[in-house]
C-alpha cells in the first residue's frame, strides 16, 4: 500500500513531506543518515503507539507494520500541540527508507499527580545502529506544566530519560540520540550521565529546538563532554530553544513555513533539496522575546517561580480543561477568574514579566 502526498504548490517552501519524495525510496546504506532523517524520527516519536505496540516488545516490530495497524484500528493520534499530518506519517511508515526500521523499547508514561509526561522509542536502523527518540511536550496541561518546571527544578521525566538510555544501550551497538522540544532537553540530560565508555557508542546527539537547563538545578559542567557530539537545530523565530539555552558549536538555524512561535512545529521547517533551508541569524523579534523571558527568569527566585507555575496551571485547569486546546476552546473565562484570585507572589511575577516586556520593547 502506498500513500500519496500532494506536491507542495511552491517548491521553495519544501518540508519533510517533500524530502520523503526525494529520499523515501533510498535505504540508509545508499543515502546515509542526515539531519532531516533525525527530524522525521523525532516527529514519529509523537505518534501514540500504545494500542499497537506489543507489551513484550523485545524483538521489535517494523514501522511499516505499526503504520498499518494504526490505520486498520483507526487509532491514529499525533500527541503534540499541532496534531494532524496523518497522511505524512502513513507515508513515512510505508516508505522504503523508513518502513523497514524496527521499533523497540517503546515507553509512554503519564503521571498526573507528579506532573510527568514521558515517552521514548528506539528505531533500529540496522543491526549495529539505532536512533533513540525522546518525545517532546504533548498537548496536555501536565506536559506543559512540566516544561515550566524546568525553570526552577529538575523534572522527573529527565530521570526517566536517563534510566531509559542506561537500560536500552547495548554493547557493540551504536546510537543516535535526539528529540524535539522537551525531547531535546531529555536527550542532552540522558547523555550527560553516560560514562565515557558508553558515550563512545553515541555517534550524535540531536537537540531540535529544545529548552536548556537552570544552572541552579543542574550542573552544566556535566554537558561539557557532549560538546563535540551535539547538533542543535532551531527555527528562525526561536523561543523554546532559547529558554535557559546551553550553546554548542554545531548550530543550524532553519527557515519555517509558519510564523512566530508556531515555527516551533518541526514539520514546518524548510528544506532546500536534501539540505535544511538555513539562515544566518534568528528573527529580531524572537531575540527581543528571548531577552524579555531571560530578564523575567533573572528577576524572580526559585520559590516565586514555583508558586507562579503552580497557580498558573491551577488556573488553566479551572474550567475542567486537561489540554491546551481545551483551555482555548472553552476555559478562558474560568482561567481569568482564577488568575485574578491568585497569590501576591504570582501577581508579582506576572508584573515582573510585563515590566521586562516593556523594557525590552523600549530597547528594541
Amino acid at each position: 500500500m502506498k500513500i500519496a502526498i500532494p506536491f507542495a504548490k511552491n517548491e521553495i517552501n519544501e518540508t519533510m513531506e517533500d524530502y520523503l519524495r526525494w529520499r523515501g525510496d533510498l535505504s540508509f546504506e545508499a543515502a546515509p543518515f542526515n539531519l532531516i532523517d533525525n527530524m522525521v524520527l523525532c516527529e514519529l516519536s509523537y505518534v501514540d503507539f500504545k494500542k499497537v505496540v506489543p507489551v513484550k516488545n523485545e524483538e521489535g516490530i517494523s514501522l511499516r507494520e505499526l503504520g498499518r495497524k494504526i490505520q486498520k484500528k483507526d487509532c491514529y493520534k499525533l500527541l503534540n500541540l499541532y496534531g494532524g499530518h496523518e497522511d505524512f506519517i502513513y507515508a513515512v511508515c510505508e516508505s522504503f527508507r523508513f518502513g523497514n526500521l524496527i521499533v523497540k523499547n517503546y515507553v509512554d508514561i503519564f503521571e498526573k499527580k507528579d506532573n510527568v509526561q514521558f515517552s521514548a522509542i528506539e528505531f533500529v536502523l540496522n543491526p549495529k545502529l539505532s536512533y533513540i527518540a525522546y518525545r517532546g511536550t504533548d498537548a496536555s496541561l501536565v506536559g506543559w506544566k512540566e516544561d515550566f518546571m524546568l525553570s526552577f527544578t529538575r523534572i522527573k521525566a529527565q530521570e526517566y530519560a536517563k534510566d531509559y538510555l542506561q537500560k536500552v544501550m547495548k554493547p557493540r551497538h551504536t546510537y543516535y540520540v535526539g528529540g524535539h522540544s522537551k525531547g531535546g532537553n531529555l536527550a542532552l540530560y540522558a547523555c550527560a550521565w553516560l560514562s565515557e565508555k558508553q558515550l563512545d557508542h553515541v555517534l550524535r546527539i540531536y537537540d531540535n529546538d529544545g529548552p536548556g537547563f537552570d544552572p541552579e538545578a543542574f550542573d552544566l559542567k556535566k554537558l561539557e563532554k557532549l560538546r563535540n557530539k551535539v547538533t542543535q537545530i532551531e527555527p528562525e523565530f526561536c523561543v523554546i530553544g532559547k529558554l535557559m539555552e546551553v550553546k554548542f558549536p554545531d548550530v543550524h538555524i532553519v527557515r519555517s513555513n509558519e510564523t512566530g512561535a508556531n515555527q516551533h512545529d518541526i514539520i514546518s521547517w524548510r528544506m532546500n533539496g536534501i539540505q535544511l533551508d538555513e539562515i544566518d541569524a534568528h528573527d529580531k523579534a524572537s531575540d527581543w522575546l528571548d531577552e524579555t523571558i531571560a530578564q523575567w527568569v533573572a528577576g524572580v527566585n526559585h520559590d516565586e517561580r514555583k508558586t507562579f507555575v503552580d497557580e498558573t496551571f491551577q488556573a488553566l485547569a479551572a474550567g475542567g480543561a486537561t489540554t491546551m486546546q481545551e483551555v482555548f476552546n472553552k476555559g478562558l473565562p474560568e482561567v481569568v477568574k482564577a488568575m485574578a484570585a491568585s497569590s501576591s507572589t504570582s501577581k508579582k511575577v506576572a508584573f515582573n514579566l510585563a515590566e521586562a516586556a516593556v523594557l525590552g520593547k523600549k530597547k528594541k
